[in-house]
């Protein structure tokens, strides 16, 4: 009953949508949001990665949708997403591999193995015909052929590569080096070769396109004394030109911040310890010390910023062992709703129609 129900209802619900952040073809959403995705990462090693869905015009969460309708786990670590009209694709990082599943019904469509080892991180598509994705032990960004579903090229980049974002003709990867890098990579399209590449500060772990800018959080270094704070490097929020490649600005935060998200216009989000701030994109400014707070003894782990409602979603990763929990805000900082989902709650995909 319940999978007749996903296919029935849930097509009804969705249909062809684009993902908001990207390139000018994807970063473009209609008005209507009709479902989220919520990527539950699932313990290392133990294959339990799972797929939350929630509905926000009937405000229900369905958890372990596709496990329920393709009989068998999503795979170890799930960790990013991206829409292509009607399909999802899902990176799953530590099985190395991405599920590329029906939007409306979570129907797989087919399994796309990738190096083994590669461990791939974020995914961005360009346009209907290839994608880019970033692989954080091979130093490598991948080039999806979206036709074929094959990879077609490795482009070298820097050491450890994560957050992934699109301007114009230009792919902006941010090479973290496990905390030790401070590198972004600057990949021509056309070419599909790096052209360029920016230094910022230690650790870029996030991408984001807003307004024909490219915004670069670093979380900064812990050093080499994990128990001396004062060895640390502090976090960074940069500006970069897409055209020229050329830093406009930054702002210095304090701590190790992760997880940047922008609302599409011009303010920007991001994690931080105790829970999320908020800051001003135009004036590069931190808009105010601590704008939600997180739990006691618990970890907010992802952050997202529907454009469209303008609502934020936290995810909640509690004790990264049982079930974590989705909270909705509005653009204020007060709580909506709360869900709760998969273990180790860790990324959104907001799907429009």
């Amino acid at each position: 009953m319940r999978l007749l129900f996903y296919l029935v209802v849930l097509s009804f619900f969705l249909s062809c949508r684009k993902d908001p952040a990207g390139s000018d073809f994807m970063r473009h959403p209609q008005t209507v949001l009709n479902g989220i995705f919520v990527l539950n990462e699932g313990n290392f090693g133990q294959e339990n990665g799972s797929l939350s869905f929630y509905d926000p015009e009937e405000n229900e969460i369905y958890n372990n949708v596709f496990q329920d309708v393709n009989k068998r786990n999503l795979g170890s670590i799930a960790q990013s997403i991206a829409f292509l009209d009607s399909i999802a694709i899902i990176v799953v990082n530590g099985s190395d591999r991405l599920e590329v599943i029906h939007a409306r019904t979570f129907k797989s469509i087919r399994t796309v193995n990738l190096p083994v080892g590669s461990s791939p991180k974020y995914i961005t598509c360009y346009n209907k015909e290839k994608a880019y994705i970033t692989n954080l032990y091979t130093n490598t960004c991948s080039v999806l052929d979206l036709k074929n579903w094959e990879i077609t090229k490795e482009i070298p980049v820097g050491a450890n590569p994560e957050g992934i974002a699109i301007a114009g003709n230009k792919v902006f990867v941010a090479n973290s080096g496990f905390g030790y890098g401070n590198t972004v990579s600057v990949i021509n399209t056309a070419l599909d070769e790096v052209i360029a590449t920016i230094r910022v500060s230690d650790n870029p772990v996030s991408a984001e396109t807003m307004n024909d800018r490219i915004y670069i959080l670093c979380s900064g270094s812990y050093g080499q004394d994990l128990y001396n704070p004062e060895d640390d490097s502090p976090g960074a929020i940069f500006c970069i030109d897409p055209e020229t490649n050329i830093k406009l600005d930054s702002i210095l935060i304090e701590g190790h911040p992760s997880k940047l998200a922008t609302d599409g216009d011009r303010m920007g989000i991001f994690l931080t310890q105790g829970g999320l701030m908020r800051f001003n994109a135009e004036k590069m400014t931190i808009e105010d010390s601590l704008m939600i707070k997180a739990p006691v003894s618990e970890v907010f782990y992802g952050v997202a910023w529907d454009p469209v409602t303008k609502n934020i979603h936290v995810l909640n990763a509690k004790d990264f062992t049982q079930q974590g929990q989705m909270l909705i805000y509005d653009t204020n900082g007060v709580k909506l709703r709360e869900k709760t989902v998969g273990i180790i709650p860790g990324t959104i995909g907001f799907y429009y129609e």
